[in-house]
């Protein structure tokens, strides 16, 4: 009987996983999945290290909005979406009306960067200033650029401060290096990107985004036990200090294990959490070492 539903089970799915669902296991077929644009130097590094890994695989890759890769997700386009939000309590009734086996991984932790012209006196801001500056704007800033309407990051400062209509001074460009150069030749802008653009030191592109830009530090909501302000980097990111932290999903509607499976897996071990953290996000399951300056006993001092 068992044997029977699962079958039944797959014979409802979409033509996205049926045209595939014969071709592909763990480690050779070919898949297609929707990825955030914000997570795309990360996610890029890590597709290429497991097509590499595994010659007989090929992950072709969707970078879209938030909102369209969630979409082509229930539409069974695409066998994975990676994103920085779960599902949503409308998509999770979709999914169970279809009997559909959804699994949620969190693979790393990430942020949304604040960059500034190095020409802007901003450094930093308290949590509820920048909150202020995030609603209401600022004489010192004449926008706030995001990469697309529909990023990740714009819906994070929304549902962070309340926002419920967007404000005069968004704007929104359509992609993270448009925001770097907004940013690099309109001193009072202010850009919000995924941290994976500018965090991997290794990187020479990133070296280049650094080149002509500040980050923003911003302080945590308890500033009556913390008045320092964090930047997004992987301690803070870790602890949570840094305020704009969010965490990444892999949401997969495999109800085998074909691909789909093979590439979570994949990120999930040692190699793919070492991207994680050698592209500067936290990994899941790989644990940090902090070390305290010399003169120092610990970290804390």
């Amino acid at each position: 009987m068992a044997v029977l539903l699962t079958l039944s089970l797959a014979g409802c799915r979409g033509t996205g996983e049926n045209e595939q669902a014969q071709s592909d296991t763990s480690r050779s077929g070919e898949i297609t999945i929707a990825v955030d644009p914000s997570l795309k130097p990360v996610i890029d590094s890590q597709i290429d290290v497991f097509e590499y890994t595994y010659p007989g695989t090929k992950i072709n890759v969707r970078y879209v909005d938030e909102g369209k890769a969630y979409y082509l997700f229930r539409q069974d386009s695409v066998r994975l979406v990676i994103g920085t939000r779960g599902l949503r309590e409308d998509e999770k009734q979709f999914f169970d009306k279809k009997s559909y086996r959804i699994r949620i991984n969190t693979v790393a932790k990430d942020a949304v960067a604040v960059i500034a012209n190095p020409e802007n006196p901003l450094k930093e801001f308290t949590y509820d200033g920048f909150g202020q500056l995030i609603k209401s704007g600022s004489p010192a800033v004449s926008a706030i650029v995001f990469d697309g309407q529909g990023s990740s990051s714009f819906r994070l400062l929304k549902e962070m401060y309340g926002v419920s209509e967007i404000p005069a001074h968004w704007a929104a460009l359509d992609s993270s290096p448009a925001v770097v150069s907004y940013v690099k030749s309109h001193p009072a802008a202010l850009g919000m990107i995924g941290v994976g653009w500018i965090s991997d030191k290794d990187d020479p592109r990133h070296l280049d985004f650094l080149n002509g830009i500040n980050v923003i530090k911003i302080q945590r909501p308890d500033t009556a036990k913390d008045l320092t302000a964090y930047g997004p980097y992987q301690a803070n990111m870790a602890f949570g200090w840094y305020p704009l932290t969010r965490v990444i999903h892999v949401i997969s509607n495999e109800n085998r294990t074909g691909l789909g499976t093979g590439f979570v897996t994949f990120m999930a071990g040692d190699i793919g959490q070492t991207i994680f953290l050698g592209a500067g996000l936290y990994p899941a399951t790989t644990p940090m070492r902090l070390v305290a300056p010399q003169k120092k006993k610990n970290i804390y001092e």
